[in-house]
């Protein structure tokens, strides 16, 4: 699920270049944005795994939904907070599987 979630900013990017006529310089700002929430949302994952993975998926929802409906400078704090959202998701799924799974693994 997270996989398709990283890629659909990238499919949608000429769906809303047109939306919200914006040039290719606009519309890698908005990846740029999308990416560095992204890692943001890495460096928050933490304390209860299982919280930090609904908390991060919430965050997706919100901004995936948000995008839907945002004009053009709104558009970029909701592809910010869908990055954010999913960042943290990826890596607390991440922790909470190592945790989980800790029998054959390397150190």
């Amino acid at each position: 699920m997270t996989g398709v979630s990283v890629a659909l900013p990238g499919a949608l990017l000429p769906l809303l270049l047109r939306r919200w006529s914006l040039g290719d310089t606009r519309g890698g700002l908005l990846l740029f944005c999308f990416f560095i929430a992204s890692t943001s949302g890495a460096l928050l994952s933490r304390g209860m795994m299982n919280r930090s993975v609904a908390r991060g998926a919430a965050l997706a929802a919100i901004g995936a939904a948000w995008l839907g409906l945002a004009s053009r400078g709104w558009g970029f704090v909701a592809m910010s907070v869908y990055g954010l959202g999913l960042g943290i998701a990826m890596t607390s799924t991440s922790l909470l599987v190592s945790r989980r799974y800790t029998v054959g693994r390397r150190t």
